[in-house]
């Protein structure tokens, strides 16, 4: 039986400049309508600069047992998080928000195993957790720009409240035996979700439609069991997953009642020919439910210039995948290597639609069918260096995303590419020094409607060096090389070095001296691409500064 009980405070202030760039339809093709208000590449820049103060309240009670024939554990937890954040914000639309985001959450875990009889096994599980979110943002808009930093605001104020409160229960059992190399499990239960959300936005300006009040009820109760047969022959484990279940969906007259039935089987080959090498094959079909999250027609803002609808009507997807791996190990040598390769498709009967009303931009889905698939390779290979007890890592990764959205009205046929490789090495050669090093390299592109940007590339390096002169001495330095993509063939070089000095003073008092940003570095810079834009950001980075710490251990 333990018990634990935690509160933090936290501030943070932060300054950065922001360009968001959203890709649109008809950008260099011939022929564009240039009557059409929206066409072209919508840029909209920002200088932020913003405080917030986190507090965080947290406790956590835990029952154990623990017997020859049965475990038993119940965790009981409770979080209380409040956060004041206040961002005043020039350029495109020179704003103040201040948002209030409390967030209380409790929970109750148990779980019991009991084994009888040698080779059966029953599980008892139960997971009930609440969580109530009433948050308030409230915005500001300031007249004159070049006051946008200094002044009080004097103009429109818009003011957004929303209550979201969530109730979740998962009441399950487990079987299990096994008889002469065949293993049969059977899990069933019920999963119960109750939501209500309602949020106001009143007086947003004219120029962005839609509504701005929602009143939501999305709950649901599952009825649902999961057998899963596995059989071993010659050295090839053979498993077949077969879980279905049974769901009603009420939405209190909002949208109409549902009731569903899902299957989603799934087959999977493990190979192990011996202790070195292992692959496996695995694939998979069935439906879902969307997330109930997405079931609000009205406006949500999520900052001065963003806003969200979700789906009016209730909708499933369907999905398909396959995947392959490989694994090598080899103890004695110190050699490690494996690889992953995993392909999936999707489809849904909504697609993502991004629609721009002057500098305000309103993400909602349409009523069309997306279908969107993506490919996924990974892998990397590893070997000890015993000569300084250490090791070494290669790594690297592929990925390409697919997907359909709207922009403007617009079909958009969106393609994310990306791709890594990086490489570690640690070593401790003697007694007082040791070190750790890594490099990693990605590239990413963004193409749509077979118009591609540019290749986008970063690079960072980490090396750490430690030294330990006397027993209870350690002196720790560090560095960090962040090489960024800008725009093509133009790069933005940061170099960070941090120390620190640590003193043990006995097993129980710890103390510390640390320098960071000793090269005073004040601003970082980068870029990143999503499916319909690129942001590019500097931020605004903290000095110099020097901490003294005392650790107190009982």
């Amino acid at each position: 039986m333990s018990s634990t009980k935690d509160y933090s405070f936290n501030r943070v202030t932060a300054d950065a400049s922001n360009i968001t760039t959203y890709f649109l339809p008809n950008v260099g093709q011939r022929g564009r309508d240039v009557s059409r208000p929206y066409d072209g590449n919508r840029i909209i820049t920002e200088n932020r600069r913003g405080t917030e103060h986190s507090h965080s309240l947290s406790g956590k009670f835990i029952y154990e047992l623990n017997r020859r024939t049965a475990f038993i554990n119940n965790t009981l937890r409770a979080n209380v998080d409040w956060d004041d954040v206040d961002l005043v914000t020039s350029g495109s639309i020179p704003n103040e928000q201040s948002a209030k985001l409390p967030d209380y959450y409790v929970s109750n875990n148990f779980k019991m195993i009991k084994r009888f009889k040698g080779n059966h096994l029953v599980t008892l599980q139960s997971v009930n957790e609440w969580e109530s979110l009433p948050q308030t943002l409230t915005l500001t808009m300031i007249p004159d720009a070049a006051d946008a930093m200094y002044r009080v605001p004097t103009g429109n104020k818009f003011r957004q409240h929303i209550s979201d409160h969530a109730f979740y229960t998962h009441e399950s059992a487990a079987y299990a035996f096994n008889i002469k190399g065949v293993t049969l499990s059977l899990e069933g239960g019920i999963k119960g979700y109750f939501r209500s959300m309602d949020s106001q936005l009143p007086d947003f300006p004219e120029e962005v439609p839609g509504l701005t009040e929602n009143v939501v009820n999305t709950n649901y109760m599952t009825l649902y069991a999961d057998p899963e047969f596995e059989y071993w022959v010659r050295r090839v484990n053979i498993s077949l997953n077969l879980p279905v279940s049974y769901a009603h969906y009420t939405f209190d007259k909002a949208i109409a009642n549902h009731d569903e039935v899902y299957f989603s089987p799934s087959l999977s080959f493990d190979w192990k020919p011996n202790n070195r090498f292992s692959g496996s094959f695995s694939g998979g079909l069935g439906r879902s439910p969307m997330n109930m999250n997405l079931i609000h027609p009205g406006l949500i803002m999520t900052n001065y210039r963003t806003l969200k609808a979700g789906t009016e009507q209730f909708y499933n997807s369907s999905s398909q995948n396959v995947s392959a791996s490989v694994s090598y190990k080899h103890t004695r040598h110190g050699l490690f290597a494996n690889g992953t390769v995993m392909q999936s498709w999707t489809h849904v009967p909504y697609t993502m639609s991004q629609q721009l009303y002057g500098d305000y931009v309103v993400y909602s889905y349409a009523d069309a069918d997306n279908d969107s698939r993506m490919l996924m390779a990974m892998g990397s290979v590893g070997k000890t260096l015993d000569f300084m007890r250490g090791s070494c890592n290669v790594n690297g990764s592929f990925s390409r995303n697919e997907s359909q959205l709207f922009s403007q009205q617009q079909s958009v046929n969106s393609v994310s590419t990306g791709w890594s490789i990086g490489g570690k090495i640690n070593g401790n050669p003697c007694r007082w020094f040791s070190f750790d090093y890594s490099i990693d390299y990605s590239d990413s592109r963004l193409t749509m409607n077979g118009m591609s940007e540019s290749w986008l590339s970063t690079m960072e390096n980490e090396l750490s060096l430690t030294f330990i002169p006397y027993r209870k001495w350690q002196w720790t330095v560090s560095g960090e090389h962040y090489r960024n993509e800008i725009t093509e063939n133009s790069f933005k070089n940061v170099v960070m070095l941090d120390t620190k000095l640590i003193y043990q003073f006995n097993k129980r008092i710890e103390l510390a001296a640390s320098l960071t940003n000793i090269l005073n570095k004040r601003s970082y810079n980068y870029i990143t691409y999503s499916q319909l834009s690129s942001f590019e950001s500097q931020r605004q980075l903290r000095g110099r500064q020097l901490l003294f710490s005392i650790t107190l251990r009982k």
